[in-house]
């Protein structure tokens, strides 16, 4: 029986190209490497160890952020839901989803998708304070200012998430509270 190409190779070659930015030549690498990667699952006896035979995940993200990179929105939307099915532990994939969304002007669906990686547990820094950007853009202050809190947390010394959380405060009614935020900044740039 003849045997395809090594698919960790093609697989490498993929994100390499991806690293190089050469979105054109790394779809065609991702696309070939998910049609390697059925013909390996078929004929599982056959082949010698692979490494990257689970990696469809990474495949279906790299294909998403190419898509994206290239604004070819509901193309990257479905790849980068392919890779979420594949492996829901996989952060990047969330924050590219979300990226999609964002750029695509459906804020909402982008909340939603920073928050499954939290029901997921794999929200990371990142997550918090994008969510609580979202929020503060959609004049949601109050859960813009959940989110900032626990990226502050994780990230105190962050200045800018700190103005924005005291912007909330203020846009909330709690003046005291945000002239705290703002007394801390002043103290800061000194």
């Amino acid at each position: 029986m003849l045997r395809p190409e090594n698919i960790d190779i093609v697989y490498t070659l993929a994100c390499v190209y991806l690293k190089e930015g050469d979105c054109n030549k790394a779809i065609e690498y991702f696309k070939h490497f998910l049609t390697l990667r059925e013909w390996y699952l078929k004929n599982i006896s056959d082949c010698l160890m692979t490494d990257t035979l689970g990696y469809d995940y990474s495949a279906y993200n790299g294909l998403g952020f190419c898509y994206g990179s290239m604004g070819q929105w509901e193309k990257a939307v479905g790849f980068l839901q392919k890779s979420i099915v594949s492996n829901p532990k996989y952060i990047t994939t969330y924050k590219n989803l979300a990226s999609c969304y964002s750029a695509m002007g459906n804020n909402t669906d982008a909340i939603n998708t920073l928050l499954r990686s939290i029901s997921e547990n794999i929200a990371d820094q990142e997550i918090f304070i994008r969510l609580g950007d979202l929020f503060l853009k959609q004049q949601e202050y109050k859960q813009a200012i959940s989110y900032y809190e626990k990226y502050l947390n994780l990230c105190p010394e962050d200045k800018n998430a700190l103005l924005k959380i005291s912007a909330c405060y203020e846009e909330s009614g709690y003046k005291d509270t945000a002239q705290i935020g703002y007394s801390a900044l002043q103290k800061w740039n000194k």
